[in-house]
């Protein structure tokens, strides 16, 4: 079914930290933390009007963080992608959703993901990987026009 974004505009309208201005040229990147009770990431998203490229990224815990955890296994993930944040700081990020224009200004933009897990020799127990997501909003390619971002972030079972 598709989410109309006026609804989704007026739902989040008087919540302040629900509403971004993203300059033209700029890109934003939104830090979400693995929350230890869920096990997905839910993402949603419009804009006041005209569209607006969306990625999603994980940034990986350090190895050490990873070893005082679990010295057994290390977690499974996908090959590493370099992003200027790896560049910068030595942080292992992955991109999970691609960098694109998506058609934020007539509909609302929504999607999940399962956290990264890692499990312990011998124990059928999984656990979430303590990472963090990055929504990356990318208004780069405009060279006149600032966004109105509305958005909503939450973890679920």
């Amino acid at each position: 079914a598709e989410y109309m974004g006026a609804d989704f505009k007026e739902k989040l309208k008087d919540d302040n930290d629900a509403i971004l201005s993203i300059g033209s040229g700029e890109i934003v990147a939104v830090r979400v933390p693995v929350h230890s009770e869920g096990s997905y990431l839910v993402w949603e998203f419009c804009t006041e009007k005209y569209d607006l490229a969306f990625g999603l990224f994980f940034e990986w815990p350090s190895d050490s963080d990873l070893t005082l955890k679990n010295p057994d296994t290390p977690p499974e993930e996908p090959a590493p992608m370099e992003t200027e944040d790896q560049a910068e700081g030595s942080k292992h990020v992955t991109e999970v959703v691609p960098v694109f224009r998506r058609d934020s200004g007539s509909e609302v933009q929504c999607g999940s993901h399962e956290y990264p897990v890692y499990q312990v020799h011998d124990n059928p127990v999984k656990s979430p990987v303590n990472g963090v997501y990055l929504l990356r909003f990318d208004n780069s390619y405009s060279l006149w026009r600032s966004k109105t971002l509305y958005y909503r972030v939450c973890y679920t079972k």
